[in-house]
């Protein structure tokens, strides 16, 4: 695993010119075939999980009425899935959802859920943004990234909303997968079934944001076409140290230019203040010990990040409300 992370990083570092391509390439296929080993010899709480829904879904249970009912298996899921719980949604390994047992299990405990997820390009923060922003148990780590969709649910009571689900995605353009018809996929699902998505990026603006930005409108035009509701879109420059949102504004708005330029998708998001929020780094460096050439650092949890993240949930909050 150390070395995934490894190879994971190196890969990130690797100047994307012609003359890295070999190695670009040589770097991915180690990281793939590395990812292929730790995910045959792993074994988690999804992998029970799913077995348990395929066993509800397709199995007689005549013979287990009293210990294996499905009445007793929706309340262990009840109990799985309590606030904050991070729960697998769609099967990131197979791309399938079991829309018969999740139904039911949501359906067992709220009558109507205001949905929201987020989208972006992998290892740019996604996971960590919701942990801060809602309390949820989101995974996050530097390389090993989510794997399909993974929601939480939250109890609330807002006109006629009982429930909160939120949803962490796979990230978009993933180097191990190399595969646009999934990213199609996962983007489709998430502005087919929520209220609101927001898409972050890390960094500056830049091609990430412009791909990301062109396959959301792609999707939104699709759904607009078979009259399917489309989402609010709120758009977050994560991990970046300039504040000034004009500066940003100026340079989004030249890639919606671009992207809608002879087509009918400009008119489907506005970008203003409103629904664009820019946040630091969730950790910084710090010193703990220095003497001659011996440095020890670690992470530390940053301020300004949790204060940028109050304002980000205070804009959402506002944008959730129209909704309602």
């Amino acid at each position: 695993i150390k070395l995934y992370f490894s190879l994971n990083q190196e890969y990130h570092k690797l100047p994307k010119n012609k003359e890295n391509v070999a190695k670009s390439t040589e770097v991915m296929k180690k990281i793939k075939n590395l990812s292929e080993k730790i995910d045959k010899n792993s074994i988690s709480l999804e992998i029970i999980w799913r077995e348990i829904i395929h066993f509800y879904c397709y199995q007689d249970f005549k013979a287990f009425e009293k210990e294996f009912s499905p009445k007793v298996m929706l309340s262990i899921f009840s109990k799985y899935t309590g606030p904050g719980q991070a729960f697998e949604i769609i099967d990131g390994d197979n791309i399938k959802l079991a829309q018969k047992f999740m139904t039911e299990g949501v359906e067992n405990r709220h009558k109507k859920i205001f949905v929201l997820s987020v989208l972006g390009p992998q290892s740019s923060g996604k996971s960590t943004l919701l942990n801060y922003l809602f309390g949820c148990q989101f995974a996050a780590s530097s390389g090993r990234c989510t794997k399909g969709i993974y929601g939480t649910l939250f109890d609330i009571q807002i006109g006629d909303y009982d429930g909160l689900l939120i949803l962490d995605t796979e990230g978009l353009f993933s180097p191990e997968k190399d595969d646009p018809e999934y990213d199609r996929k996962i983007v489709l699902f998430c502005m087919a079934v929520c209220h609101l998505v927001l898409i972050n990026v890390k960094g500056d603006i830049n091609k990430s944001m412009e791909d990301v930005m062109g396959i959301s409108l792609a999707v939104l035009n699709e759904l607009k076409v078979k009259k399917v509701p489309s989402p609010t879109i709120f758009f977050v420059l994560n991990q970046n140290s300039d504040p000034n949102i004009d500066n940003h504004l100026l340079v989004f708005n030249q890639i919606l230019s671009r992207i809608t330029q002879g087509n009918c998708l400009g008119d489907m998001v506005k970008m203003d203040q409103d629904n664009l929020a820019v946040i630091p780094n969730a950790f910084i460096d710090k010193t703990i010990y220095s003497k001659g050439n011996i440095q020890w650092m670690t992470l530390y949890p940053s301020d300004s990040f949790g204060y940028e993240c109050s304002k980000v949930y205070q804009m959402i909050i506002g944008l959730s409300l129209i909704h309602i």
